[in-house]
């Protein structure tokens, strides 16, 4: 994974934070020493931490994933098979709201 920075990005420590949650998720601690992320699972790493997986994928990647609905960003561990098919995903926010739409 790859990210790149502008120099306006760089004038204090907001523009920087705001920079990095833009591009790595809003999820993100930024600190001027360090940055902790949360880091979300695919659905077959998820499924391969439950009992009797039928799965056995051993390589992830971490990849940032644009959600489909809002177009915030989410790094995710994806497997590593799929990694030009797992691009995007829908938040947890967007997924309720496309809920909510199909019930009315």
């Amino acid at each position: 994974m790859k990210v790149t920075f502008t120099e306006n990005d760089f004038k204090d420590m907001r523009k920087f934070q705001n920079a990095f949650n833009k591009k790595l998720g809003t999820e993100a601690y930024v600190g001027t020493d360090h940055a902790c992320l949360l880091v979300e699972y695919s659905a077959e790493l998820k499924a391969m931490l439950r009992p009797y997986s039928p799965n056995k994928n051993l390589e992830y990647d971490l990849r940032c994933l644009t959600c489909e609905d809002c177009k915030k960003n989410q790094p995710f561990l994806c497997n590593i098979d799929k990694l030009f098919t797992e691009t995007t995903y829908v938040c947890g926010d967007c997924l309720t709201k496309r809920q909510l739409k199909k019930k009315s």
